[in-house]
């Protein structure tokens, strides 16, 4: 009877009541992740993810926007295509695409309990098309450090008091992918660096999809401009979009890079967007 009592009462609560209910029970009880559905189907996920996962069991999908533009590209060819999933976290963008079996997804992730989720997604989910890689992306190959968050485990980030040492790579070593390619990355404020380690292989993307974070990017003491000049040397149409705003048509690169040093300029911690970046052949 009192179970039956409480599971009314935290029905009628709002989600994020109930949400918060949930979180704290797990947490006291030691649960450090959890299964949740959506438009995926089931996906595992950190029970401190305040980001990715719970907008995934509020919602039942993430980055919807995006993750539509990028299978909209593949769904447009008849040839096998290749797409690169920079910051992959637990797998929400990179098993969208994987489900379309003529494009091979490459995933990239450098924190380890990320990591581990999403070769559990991946594996639970039966994809053969999917390469996964623990690995950060930069603009050198070695070591690097990564700090944690304790909070949120979307907001790992490089940095150099970081309490983790992680591998990474270039892009620019790896060979050029099969088009159409296309490219999505999320890292933090690390962007910068990855444009820089992979100028050739990021110009021959047919479709990029970065997150603009000027706030994040100084605080590893970068800045947007390696951004904004490889769109304006190698792309001529784009888009600036908030999270989760739609996609429309795309403008000539000048609006973009006038949208992006916009966002610089402001610089606060809550000042950032997606850069989409159009290639010639579209």
């Amino acid at each position: 009877m009192l179970r039956g009592l409480i599971k009314d009462a935290i029905s009628l609560l709002p989600f994020s009541l109930k949400y918060e209910v949930f979180y704290q029970s797990g947490r006291s009880l030691g649960v450090t992740g959890y299964q949740a559905n959506g438009n995926l189907g089931p996906m595992f996920g950190h029970m401190y993810d305040q980001t990715i996962i719970k907008s995934y069991l509020r919602n039942q999908e993430w980055s919807a926007n995006l993750t539509a533009e990028i299978q909209r590209l593949f769904a447009e060819s008849s040839r096998p295509g290749s797409f690169y999933d920079v910051g992959s976290n637990v797998g929400m963008v990179i098993l969208s695409i994987a489900a379309n079996t003529n494009v091979k997804c490459f995933g990239f992730e450098p924190d380890s309990g990320n990591f581990a989720l999403l070769e559990a997604n991946t594996i639970a989910h039966g994809y053969k098309n999917v390469e996964l890689f623990n690995v950060a992306v930069a603009d050198k190959r070695g070591q690097l450090r990564l700090r944690r968050s304790e909070y949120n485990s979307g907001d790992h980030r490089l940095s150099r008091d970081g309490d983790v040492v992680v591998d990474c790579i270039r892009l620019d070593d790896l060979p050029i992918p099969t088009s159409p390619f296309a490219v999505k990355i999320d890292t933090q404020g690390a962007e910068p660096a990855i444009f820089e380690g992979g100028e050739k292989t990021l110009a021959a993307a047919d479709l990029i999809i970065a997150e603009c974070w000027p706030w994040g990017m100084s605080q590893m003491g970068r800045s947007p401009k390696p951004i904004i000049d490889f769109a304006s040397r190698y792309f001529t149409r784009g888009l600036v979009v908030q999270h989760g705003e739609s996609i429309g048509r795309p403008v000539p690169i000048s609006n973009v890079v006038e949208q992006l040093r916009t966002i610089s300029l402001s610089g606060g911690e809550f000042d950032w967007a997606d850069l989409v970046l159009v290639g010639r052949g579209r």
